[in-house]
């Protein structure tokens, strides 16, 4: 499928949605692109009864709950705290990050959820300053855009996740459960490792290390807030596989849709039967970004390469049949 009316017109995957601007697309002669000859990226499940093994292993009888999630009031996270407490049977304490730059109205969409499974909710704040290492990440980009400088913008707050694992250790709970959807990881990220689709650690670095050398208002943006930018990227690997916490040596990383499969019209109807009591009546919350800063960095990596986050998770749905191509190319 052709986009555009330039000299180079954009070619979309004859499978999916992803155009051919995007590095490593590698179109086979039927137009399909490399991840859908792939079957990109890995969404097969464990499966629940995995899950309840591996979090048996972890429980402890005396802690005030079996484990700790985090929840953001967004569909994923959601659908995992009401499934967790009702069909898994388990007990379940919850918490949420609570910063100027998040969106108030998610937050209160997962007080009030907690509010309504009886589930204890915990706010928590604090860590680095977000926005100062945004804004000088942001402006080296600008100078020499890079995917390696885009995802760097976000690096502050990936090395809040350090709070979730400190506040499970102070409750005595060891395991922390995350619902981030295996259908949201794009082909581009450049920081990220730890499962079979993702690159492998001394790849990443090596790819991190080229892009600093390549500009210098990286490299200097790097210096200027390196213990946030190691402590990111640390982060990032405690969450990428299920191993104990960085900041917490006793508590477990589990993300639950790598166990359970990661259904949309199911997981949107039993979250608005959950709400129906408070917040909304009952609506659907859908797929919302809870950060003020995404829309920035969507258009990062749209300019350099003509697709986001948003646009390769369509493409992920579409390529595992969740929903049919031109729904997709609707939505985009």
């Amino acid at each position: 499928m052709l986009v555009g009316t330039g000299v180079h017109p954009v070619i979309r995957c004859s499978r999916c949605v992803m155009p051919n601007t995007v590095p490593g697309a590698q179109f086979s002669p039927s137009g399909e692109c490399w991840w859908c000859q792939t079957q990109f990226p890995d969404v097969s499940t464990l499966g629940p009864d995995a899950l309840r093994e591996r979090l048996a292993s972890l429980r402890d009888p005396e802690a005030p709950a079996d484990v700790m999630v985090a929840v953001s009031g967004g569909t994923d996270s959601s659908y995992m705290l009401i499934e967790l407490v009702r069909t898994y049977g388990l007990r379940v304490e919850a918490c949420t990050y609570v910063q100027h730059w998040a969106e108030e109205s998610i937050a209160q969409r997962a007080a009030a959820l907690c509010d309504n499974l009886h589930v204890r909710h915990h706010t928590i704040g604090g860590g680095p300053p977000p926005h100062q290492a945004y804004r000088g990440f942001f402006r080296a980009w600008l100078q020499r855009p890079s995917i390696v400088g885009a995802n760097l913008a976000c690096v502050a707050c990936k090395s809040l996740t350090a709070l979730p694992q400190k506040l499970a250790a102070r409750r005595g709970i060891r395991a922390l459960l995350w619902g981030t959807s295996p259908y949201e990881v794009p082909p581009f990220i450049a920081l990220e490792w730890g499962r079979s689709e993702s690159l492998p650690l001394w790849r990443s670095a090596a790819k991190f290390i080229s892009s600093l050398r390549a500009s210098r208002p990286l490299c200097l943006s790097v210096v200027r807030h390196l213990p946030t930018v190691l402590h990111g990227c640390l982060s990032l690997v405690a969450r990428s596989r299920t191993v104990p916490g960085i900041s917490a040596p006793g508590v477990r990383t589990i993300h639950f849709y790598e166990y359970h499969p990661w259904d949309p019209p199911r997981m949107c109807e039993t979250v608005a039967r959950a709400m129906s009591g408070g917040c909304g009546g009952g609506d659907p919350p859908g797929w919302r970004r809870d950060c003020r800063f995404v829309p920035i960095k969507e258009y990062m990596f749209q300019t350099m390469l003509g697709a986001d986050y948003t646009t390769a998770s369509i493409a992920n749905q579409v390529r595992h049949g969740l929903m049919t191509r031109d729904q997709g190319l609707h939505r985009l």
